[in-house]
This record gives C-alpha cells, sequence and structure tokens, in this order.
C-alpha cells in the first residue's frame, strides 16, 4: 500500500502530490514545533527547513515527541530530522543548529519559504521573525503561550490583535504596533488563563503544546489547499 494513501483518499492524490513543491521553514523542535514537523511530514509535506539550537533535557520528556530517556543531550534538530526522514524517506529536511539572531536572519531565508512557523520560546526570536516576514510578506504563524495551561480545546488560530488572556501575545502586541507591523499576523493561541504558580518555572503538560503543534499543521495544509484549489 502506499505511504499516504488515507490522506490521498482525503484530500486527493493531485492535492497531496502539490505539497511536495511547498517549502516550510520550522523554527523551534520542541513541544509546540516537534508536533508541527511531525503533523506535516505525515501528511506529504517533504521540503521543511528546522531551526533549534538545544538539546533535549530530561525535563522534556513530559511534553516532546523526541524527548525519550535514550535521547537526553541530544540535539533536537538532528532528532526530528531522523524522525521526519523515518516517517518518509523521501523526505528533505534540512536542520540547522542555530538560535535566530540578527546576524544570522537573512541567512535563514535563502529558500522562498510557502510558510514559516514560529514555534520556539525567545520572544526576541518571535520579534525577528515576525518584523522579517511581515515585511517580506512571507506567510508566518507565530505560537503564543502554551505553558501553564491545562485545556487543549482552548487552542485556536486567530490574529494577534484579537488574542487574550496571553502575557506572551500582549508583549508581541505591543512590539507590532510600535514597529508598525500587520495586527493580522496570523498566531496559534490558548484563550485559557495561565495557573498562577509561586515557581519561576514555565510548568508544561503533555496535551497542550502536541495539540498547538497539530493544530498549526492543519492551518497549513488548509491554507495551502486553498492557494492551490484557487490556482
Amino acid at each position: 500500500m502506499e505511504r499516504l494513501e488515507r490522506i490521498n483518499c482525503l484530500l486527493g492524490t493531485e492535492m497531496v502530490a502539490s505539497f511536495r513543491k511547498e517549502k516550510i521553514l520550522v523554527v523551534g523542535c520542541g513541544g509546540v514545533g516537534g508536533y508541527v514537523i511531525e503533523g506535516l511530514v505525515r501528511s506529504g509535506f517533504l521540503d521543511l527547513t528546522i531551526v533549534d539550537y538545544d538539546k533535549v533535557d530530561i525535563t522534556n520528556c513530559n511534553r516532546q515527541i523526541i524527548a525519550l530517556s535514550s535521547t537526553i543531550n541530544q540535539d533536537k534538530v538532528e532528532l526530528i530530522k531522523k524522525r521526519a526522514i523515518d516517517i518518509n524517506p523521501e523526505a528533505n529536511i534540512i536542520a540547522l543548529k542555530s538560535k535566530v539572531s540578527m546576524d544570522n536572519i537573512e541567512k535563514l531565508f535563502l529558500s522562498d519559504y510557502t510558510y514559516v512557523i514560529d514555534a520556539c520560546d525567545d520572544i526576541k526570536a518571535k520579534e525577528l521573525l515576525l518584523t522579517y516576514c511581515n515585511k517580506k510578506k512571507i506567510p508566518i504563524i507565530s505560537c503564543m503561550g502554551m505553558g501553564k495551561r491545562l485545556d487543549p480545546t482552548k487552542i485556536e488560530i486567530t490574529t494577534i490583535e484579537k488574542t487574550y488572556n496571553d502575557p506572551l501575545a500582549r508583549k508581541l502586541r505591543y512590539f507590532i504596533k510600535q514597529n508598525r507591523l500587520s495586527l493580522k499576523t496570523k498566531v496559534c493561541f490558548s484563550s485559557e488563563l495561565p495557573v498562577k504558580l509561586d515557581s519561576n518555572i514555565i510548568a508544561s503538560c503533555a496535551f497542550v503544546p502536541a495539540t498547538a503543534g497539530m493544530v498549526i499543521a492543519s492551518e497549513v495544509v488548509k491554507n495551502i489547499i486553498k492557494k492551490n484549489k484557487n490556482r
């Protein structure tokens, strides 16, 4: 049987085949980004550039798809690349062990990306990605805060101007206004109020980041279907 038989039945062989032509950049391969990559590769997307500077830590084991006892202290980008190719050997995964900064932002965009997924937890990196994509008119979905939350049913895709109950979104909204960027920028956010904790640790569970990742992957698929139907 063909590897993508079930999604071919759902969307049509021609549509799924068109996914091969799309180039996706995913920044952040952790709790959210790992599931974005998982969802896209299992849907037939083969051309992905993935970016993360971190290694797997034992504390990642409660929520990150690549975090296992056997993978602790290994590079996240290499692990997710290996997993993606194991899912589909035809996958062309460019893995960059790097932290997004002013010094390398231009180098990340040497390819013409269909979509950029911001799944990192560094606010400066988010600002750089939002600024670059807004100015170059590259579609981007930026993931807002998923820590300190328990209810995955509160996750949705909207524009940053419509977010609430999210301190990270509030900071980015202020940045966007100050820099005259688009408030129509797409984000994935949770309307659930963060749980109040005494600890400074950003507490997290298994199902909220995973759901956010799959919701983002779904949004990319739906938008590309719409784009290809309108051609």
